[in-house]
């Protein structure tokens, strides 16, 4: 009798054992279990944010130049131009571009899908933004009273990207306009409508 009191009490304890050792498993199955959930979600989320940025470069417009554009683009502004290209400025100058003589405040839109080189102030002509639009074809936009994007970003033709200003030392409002190809400066009256 007492032979088998020792043995239920020694088959009560491992009975307990073994209940602590599954209660222990079950908590580390749990704990796998929550880890296992934990990569799934963040193997999601990564795939969620490589999905985005492939669908932000299939939208990245193509930056293929303004060749085919010339005497089609819109002016970047409403306004009236006062200095054409070409005309002699004081000092002996020629202008490089156009000056647009428009309200404060109007809007400065794109002339065409381009990636943002520069938007910052330079002296002489105040905050400037200047635009790649792909095999050497560039736009500058100058004396604004804000710029919008910022460097590197996208931009679509005909979306706002500054201000029309009076920076850089204009006695009135005006947008400086130019347009580069391979780095000389061309006509924008040959290129704008």
């Amino acid at each position: 009798e007492q032979q088998q009191r020792q043995q239920q009490g020694i088959l009560q304890a491992q009975q307990a054992e073994q209940q602590q050792l599954i209660k222990r498993l079950q908590q580390e199955q749990s704990v796998d279990q929550q880890r296992i959930q934990e990569l799934r979600q963040n193997q999601e989320a990564l795939e969620q944010v490589l999905a985005a940025i492939q669908a932000a470069l299939r939208a990245e417009p193509k930056l293929n130049g303004l060749a085919d554009s010339k005497g089609k683009l819109q002016w970047p502004t409403k306004g009236r131009v006062e200095r054409l290209f070409g005309q002699r400025r004081s000092g002996g100058i020629d202008w490089k571009g156009v000056m647009i003589h428009a309200a404060a405040g109007e809007p400065v839109r794109a002339i065409a899908d381009g990636r943002v080189l520069f938007a910052n102030w330079l002296r002489g002509y105040g905050l400037v933004i200047v635009l790649d639009h792909g095999n050497g074809y560039m736009s500058l936009y100058g004396h604004n009273q804000t710029l919008l994007p910022a460097e590197g970003e996208i931009v679509r033709a005909n979306e706002t990207i500054a201000l029309v200003g009076q920076s850089g030392g204009r006695e009135a409002p005006a947008l400086y306009f130019e347009i580069r190809m391979k780095g000389d400066a061309v006509n924008p009256t040959q290129w704008c409508r």
